[in-house]
């Protein structure tokens, strides 16, 4: 795997983390506080993930297609 089918998968990784906001926390019991605290952080964590693998991959797709479009000038 290259590159950026890692920093895909980890942007994807980023992205289930903040889907885990979603789950019922009532279905938890006395536990839903600690859940409940314990998604707020993965959502967060899964955010900055996301933003920083997503500049990142754009930064390198947009390099990869001006070295491209330099070759075909050439």
């Amino acid at each position: 795997m290259n590159r950026l089918q890692h920093l895909l998968y980890g942007f994807l990784v980023g992205l289930g983390f903040m889907s885990l906001s979603l789950v019922d926390l009532e279905r938890f019991g006395p536990f839903g506080a600690l859940i409940w605290f314990i998604n707020t952080v993965l959502y967060y964590v899964g955010y900055g993930v996301v933003v920083v693998l997503g500049v990142w991959i754009l930064f390198i797709v947009m390099g990869e297609l001006g070295e491209q479009s330099q070759k075909e000038r050439e």
